[in-house]
């Protein structure tokens, strides 16, 4: 496999786990409020995991899986605010 191909199958992985990972945590932070600071908390929780998960299963903690798994935290997270911007921009209407 030649490097591009690793590094998409990689990047691929990235955004596939933090999407499940940032899933988790924000399940398993629905007892705070339902607000931004809640979920910037969740997805740092989630790199968090994802960084210790990469550095015990490839020995090393290289600099393609901090940027790969940052890139993909910072996608969900902004996906995630959006929907929080969105929801609460509803709320606004229909009171």
């Amino acid at each position: 496999m030649n490097s591009a191909m690793y590094l998409a199958a990689f990047v691929l992985g990235a955004v596939i786990a933090m999407y499940l990972l940032s899933r988790v945590a924000l399940w398993a932070s629905k007892g705070m409020d339902d607000s931004a600071r809640s979920v910037i908390v969740a997805h740092a929780y989630a790199l968090l995991v994802a960084l210790i998960a990469s550095w015990v299963v490839f020995g090393v903690l290289g600099i393609m899986a901090v940027v790969s798994y940052g890139a993909a935290t910072l996608f969900w997270m902004a996906v995630d605010l959006r929907r929080l911007k969105r929801r609460e921009a509803e709320r606004e209407i229909s009171n």
